[in-house]
C-alpha cells in the first residue's frame, strides 16, 4: 500500500503538491480553531448562564426566608411561585424539599411527596425561627439554554464558520499566489534546461529575487553563458586547428608535388623550406597535445628543487641572439640571492621561452624587453615586460585563450600558432601557480606568473 501511494504522489505536479500542502494546513488549522473556539465559548457561556440563574434563585431564597419570618407555613412558598410570570422558567423549576429530601412544595402538584433525586441542584436552605425547614432546589432544566440563548450560540457558530470560510479563501488565494511565485521560476529553469539538453545552449531565465531562487537563477544564467561560450570556443578551436594544420600541410604537399612534377628542383633551400613547415606542424601538434594533457590534469611533471635565478639566466642567454638580430634590448633584473622552488625545470623553461618569444614578436625594433624575478611571501614571481603597443583593456581577459590574437590582421607566420599563452597558463597552473597580464595604456604589456615555494621537500638543487 505504501509503495503505490508513494508512486502516485511522485506523479503529482510539483505546484499541486505545494498548493495541496498549504490547503491541508489551512483546513486543519481552521478546523482546530473552530473546534477549540466553539467549545470554549459554549462551556464559558453555559457556566456564566448557570451561575447567573443560580444567583437569581439565591435572591429568591432570601425573599422566601424574609416572608417566612413574617408568615408561617409552606403556603407562602406556593403563593410566591404561582405569582411568578408564566414565561419565567424559574417558577416551573423551583421546588422546596424537606429535611428528609421529599418535595414539600412545587408548582407541579405531581412532584409533591416525591424524593428529590441527584439531578436537582441545591441552592439555599429555607429557615424559620432559626430552624432549617427545608432546601430550595431547582431542576436541571433550569440551567439549560433557552431558545433565545441557543439562537445566540448558533449565531456565534455561524459567525465563526463564516469567518473561517473567508479566512480559508484568503489563505488559499495567498497559497495559490505563493505557489505560482515558487513554481514559475522553476518552470523557467526546467524549460531552459530542457532546451539546453537539446543543444540550445544560449538560454536565460528571468528570475529577479533576492532569495535562493534568485541565486539559483543567477547561477543558471552563469552556467548557460559558460556553456555557450565553451561551445563557441570548441567550434572555433576545431576550425582553428583545422586551419592551422591545413596551412603547413598544404605547403608541404604543394612543394613535394611540385618537386615530383619537376617544377621545382630538390635543392637544399626547397628541402629546408619543407622541413621548416614540417617543424611548424610538429610544434603545433606538440602544443595541442600538451594543452590537452594539462587541461585534463594528466601532464607529467618532473618536479625538482630548482634555482630559478640560474634558469632565467640560461633562457635569456639562449634567446639573446634573436633579440639582437631585431635590435631589441633584453634586460634581466634578478635579486642576488637564489630563487629556489620545486618545479619542473623543462616546463618552466618552456614558459619563459614562450613569454619571451611573444614579447619579441610584439616589440618593435629599438624596443626593450625586461625580465624580473623576486620572492614575495610563499611565492616566487617572474615577469616579462615589453615596450610594444600593448593590449587593449577589453582583450586582456582573452589573451590566454587558444588561438586568440590581439591583431586579427596579423599573418599566421608572424603571429605564431596562437597556442603559446594558452600552454603557458596551463603549465603555470599545473605547478599550482597563477599568471596574469597587465597593459597600462602606452606602456606595453607585462606578463607575470607566480610559483609556490616548497622548501621542505628533500630534493637536490638542479642547475638550469
Amino acid at each position: 500500500m505504501i509503495r503505490p501511494f508513494h508512486t502516485l504522489f511522485e506523479k503529482i505536479p510539483f505546484g499541486i503538491k505545494i498548493f495541496g500542502s498549504f490547503a491541508i494546513l489551512i483546513v486543519v488549522a481552521l478546523t482546530l480553531i473552530y473546534v477549540l473556539t466553539n467549545g470554549v465559548i459554549i462551556d464559558r457561556f453555559n457556566e456564566f448562564n448557570k451561575e447567573f440563574r443560580l444567583r437569581n434563585v439565591q435572591h429568591f431564597s432570601r425573599l422566601i426566608n424574609n416572608v417566612l419570618a413574617q408568615q408561617n407555613g409552606i403556603q407562602t412558598f406556593d403563593l410566591l411561585v404561582r405569582q411568578m410570570p408564566p414565561d419565567d422558567p424559574l417558577g416551573k423549576s423551583l421546588v422546596l424539599a424537606g429535611p428528609d429530601g421529599k418535595i414539600m412544595a412545587a408548582l407541579d402538584d405531581k412532584l409533591i411527596g416525591k424524593l428529590a433525586d441527584s439531578t436537582y441542584v441545591a441552592v439555599a436552605p429555607v429557615t424559620f425561627l432559626d430552624q432549617t425547614q427545608g432546601m430550595l432546589l431547582v431542576s436541571p432544566g433550569y440551567t439549560a439554554p433557552t431558545p433565545l440563548e441557543s439562537g445566540f450560540l448558533n449565531a456565534i457558530n455561524r459567525t465563526i464558520i463564516f469567518g473561517g470560510i473567508v479566512a480559508a479563501i484568503v489563505g488559499l488565494g495567498f497559497a495559490l499566489w505563493l505557489t505560482r511565485q515558487i513554481t514559475r521560476p522553476l518552470r523557467q529553469l526546467a524549460n531552459a534546461s530542457a532546451k539546453i539538453s537539446q543543444g540550445e545552449l544560449e538560454q536565460k531565465v528571468d528570475i529577479h529575487s533576492p532569495d535562493a531562487l534568485g541565486q539559483l537563477g543567477d547561477a543558471f544564467n552563469t552556467m548557460s553563458n559558460k556553456l555557450s561560450r565553451s561551445e563557441r570556443l570548441r567550434r572555433d578551436m576545431i576550425a582553428d586547428i583545422a586551419h592551422e594544420l591545413r596551412t603547413p600541410l598544404t605547403l608541404i604537399q604543394g612543394n613535394l608535388q611540385a618537386i615530383l612534377d619537376g617544377i621545382y628542383q630538390p635543392t637544399p633551400d626547397k628541402i629546408a623550406s619543407i622541413h621548416e613547415k614540417s617543424l611548424l606542424l610538429s610544434h603545433l601538434i606538440r602544443d595541442l597535445q600538451e594543452l590537452s594533457l594539462a587541461e585534463a590534469g594528466e601532464l607529467p611533471l618532473d618536479r625538482q628543487k630548482t634555482d630559478l635565478h640560474r634558469l632565467v639566466g640560461h633562457v635569456t642567454e639562449t634567446i639573446q641572439p634573436q633579440f639582437k638580430s631585431r635590435k631589441i634590448e633584453l634586460l634581466v633584473e634578478l635579486p642576488a640571492e637564489e630563487l629556489i622552488a620545486e618545479v619542473d625545470p623543462a616546463r618552466i623553461n618552456q614558459v619563459l621561452l614562450n613569454l619571451l618569444s611573444n614579447a619579441q614578436r610584439y616589440t618593435p625594433e629599438g624596443g626593450k624587453v625586461t625580465v624580473k624575478g623576486w620572492s614575495q611571501g610563499e611565492n616566487i614571481l617572474i615577469s616579462v615586460s615589453d615596450t610594444g603597443s600593448g593590449i587593449p583593456e577589453k582583450d586582456l581577459p582573452n589573451v590566454f585563450e587558444r588561438f586568440w590574437r590581439g591583431d586579427a590582421s596579423r599573418a599566421r607566420v608572424s603571429g605564431g600558432s596562437g597556442l603559446g599563452l594558452a600552454v603557458v597558463k596551463q603549465l603555470v597552473e599545473a605547478h599550482g601557480g597563477t599568471i596574469w597580464a597587465e597593459s597600462p595604456p602606452g606602456q606595453g604589456a607585462t606578463f607575470t606568473f607566480s610559483l609556490p615555494l616548497q622548501p621542505s621537500l628533500p630534493a637536490e638543487v638542479v642547475p638550469a
